[in-house]
C-alpha cells in the first residue's frame, strides 16, 4: 500500500480488535507501516497483521502489558528496534467496567487509572526522542482515545472509568501546549460505537434514543478521524473531536 502516509512508522495500542483494529487497518491504507500492540489478544493481533500484509500493508505485532511500566519502555523500543523511526502514537487501549461505588476497591480504581491514563502519559515519555526527530516541519503525531465519557457526569456506577478518561483528556491538552511545535496531541471522543456484551438491551435502546443521530457509530467513522488528525492540517493541535452523533449536546 502507498499512500500520504507511506514510511511514516504508527504504533496503535489495543490495535488488536474493535476500534483499535479498525484504526490499524485504516492507517496502513494510508501507508502507514504499523504496530499492532497486544496484551492478551496475540492471535488476534497476528491475525489482522497478516489480514493486512495479504492487502499489500506493512504490519507486526508488539505485546506488552500496559500495567507494567518496564513493559512500557520495552513496547517503544520494541518498534523502534524494528523499524528504526516512531511517527505515530494512538493511545487506544483501554479497560472498561461497571462498579457500584459502594463496592469499589483499591485495587479496581488503580487499574483503571494505570491503564487508561498513566500508560498513554508514559508512552508518550518514552516516545519523545522519536517523535521529535521529524522537527517543526514534520511533526509527530499523538492522538488519544478519550470516550464520550471525558465530558460527561451522568454515567452512574462508572465513576472510576470516567475519571481515568477525563485525566487523559486533561493530560492532551497540557501536552500538546508543552510539546509543540515538533508533536501534536489531540484526541477523539467515541460516543456509542461498540456496546459491551453485558449491557442490557434496554439501556442500548435508551442511549440511541438520546443521539440526536438516532443510530450507533461505526470504527470505521473513529478510524478516519484519528486518521483526519494525524494526516490533515498540522496546525490542529490540543484539539478533541467527539465523534458521537451529537450524544455530548445532551449532557
Amino acid at each position: 500500500m502507498a499512500g500520504s502516509l507511506d514510511g511514516r512508522v504508527a504504533l496503535v495500542t489495543g490495535g488488536a480488535t474493535r476500534i483499535g483494529a479498525e484504526i490499524c487497518r485504516t492507517l496502513a491504507i494510508a501507508g502507514a507501516r504499523v504496530a499492532i500492540h497486544c496484551n492478551r489478544s496475540k492471535s488476534a493481533a497476528v491475525d489482522l497483521a497478516d489480514e493486512i500484509h495479504s492487502q499489500g500493508g506493512v504490519a507486526f505485532v508488539v505485546h506488552a502489558d500496559l500495567a507494567n511500566s518496564d513493559e512500557r519502555e520495552a513496547l517503544v523500543e520494541s518498534v523502534i528496534s524494528q523499524e528504526n523511526r516512531l511517527d505515530i502514537l494512538v493511545n487506544n487501549a483501554s479497560i472498561f467496567e461497571s462498579v457500584l461505588i459502594e463496592e469499589m476497591t483499591t485495587e479496581a480504581a488503580r487499574e483503571m487509572w494505570v491503564v487508561n491514563a498513566e500508560a498513554p502519559l508514559m508512552l508518550i515519555h518514552h516516545a519523545i526522542p522519536y517523535l521529535k526527530s521529524g522537527g517543526e516541519q514534520k511533526p509527530g503525531s499523538v492522538v488519544n482515545m478519550i470516550d464520550n465519557a471525558s465530558g460527561r457526569g451522568d454515567w452512574p456506577e462508572l465513576s472510576h472509568y470516567c475519571a481515568s478518561k477525563a485525566g487523559l483528556l486533561s493530560m492532551t491538552r497540557s501536552l500538546a501546549q508543552e510539546l509543540a511545535p515538533q508533536i501534536r496531541v489531540n484526541a477523539v471522543g467515541p460516543g456509542a460505537i461498540m456496546f459491551q456484551d453485558w449491557e442490557p438491551e434496554k439501556k442500548r435502546s435508551a442511549i440511541l434514543e438520546s443521539i440526536p443521530m438516532r443510530r450507533q457509530g461505526t470504527a470505521e467513522e473513529i478510524a478516519k478521524t484519528v486518521l483526519f488528525l494525524i494526516d490533515g492540517p498540522s496546525y490542529i493541535t490540543g484539539q478533541v473531536i467527539d465523534v458521537d452523533g451529537g450524544w455530548s449536546l445532551s449532557g
